[in-house]
């Protein structure tokens, strides 16, 4: 005999230890397990008036699939804290190697790693994803054979990502069911992500105008380009790194499904519409 559970959601036959689906990735916590005849040990002689029977969760059962729910929180917590050290580790690299005006990618990365220790979601991956996918998508668009062979690759690591996100996001919920009245800092996101999201998206893409306005007076008055100082350039960099902060933060609101969603779609308008600008303002100039 083996235990099998039946997914509610797509109604697929998964083993009974497994806690996600196999082929919809849902959640099996909870659900009934069921006892069939295993089709491969010899027929019992005496007659059988079933081939499956309910079994009842027992209390090692219960407390097997709590475990696990906790063996995956911790897993997700110990990512995240990888997260946070080699964003910040990268970001201080990125800073003194290129030099504090010229790089706002470092600030972007110091930022995600900061926010990692006090976000310990399973959104945060929602982050880590989307801002993978900008510098993929910006060493793509160098069209230079080595940058687009590791753009290729970044994607891959991306796809992974949003792969640990649904995992995570399923141990998440499970967790904060176990574990009700515990301090969380998953509980974190939920109450600020809506938020941060509409401020780093309207101030970049806010930003990103008032800057180009600004160039466009000084060379207007001076009737050349070349009196613009070079800091510009810097804080070019950063609204369109604000940018790609409010559609992750936007994504990763929307996607988890909290509260405050015209915040957490300003955000990502916002800062979607800061990236759009910024490639036209390139192409243009």
């Amino acid at each position: 005999m083996s235990v099998i559970v039946i997914c509610p959601a797509c109604q697929t036959e998964n083993p009974g230890s497994l806690l996600l689906c196999q082929k919809c990735q849902g959640s099996l916590i909870g659900v009934e397990r069921r006892e069939v005849a295993d089709t491969n040990s010899e027929v019992s002689s005496a007659p059988l008036t079933s081939t499956t029977e309910s079994v009842p969760a027992t209390v090692q059962d219960v407390d097997a699939l709590e475990a696990e729910v906790f063996r995956n929180h911790e897993v997700m917590l110990g990512k995240i804290r990888s997260w946070a050290m080699w964003s910040l580790a990268l970001g201080g690299i990125h800073l003194v190697t290129s030099g504090f005006l010229s790089a706002p990618w470092g600030i972007l990365l110091i930022l995600v790693g900061l926010a990692s220790f006090f976000f310990q979601s399973a959104s945060m991956f929602v982050i880590y994803a989307a801002t993978l996918a900008w510098a993929a998508i910006s060493n793509l668009t160098s069209f230079q054979i080595g940058w687009v062979g590791f753009a290729l690759y970044q994607f891959f690591l991306v796809y992974q990502i949003i792969r640990q996100y649904r995992l995570f996001s399923t141990t998440e919920q499970e967790y904060q069911r176990i574990v009700t009245s515990a301090p969380s800092k998953t509980r974190h996101a939920p109450r600020f992500f809506p938020w941060f999201a509409s401020l780093f998206g309207c101030s970049s893409i806010l930003g990103l105008i008032l800057l180009f306005v600004t160039v466009l007076i000084v060379v207007a008055g001076t009737g050349s380009g070349d009196n613009i100082p070079n800091y510009f350039g810097f804080l070019e960099g950063l609204m369109v790194n604000f940018g790609i902060l409010g559609v992750a933060l936007g994504l990763a609101s929307l996607l988890s499904k909290y509260n405050l969603k015209a915040l957490a779609i300003l955000g990502l308008v916002g800062g979607a519409l800061t990236v759009i600008l910024e490639y036209l303002l390139l192409y243009l100039l």
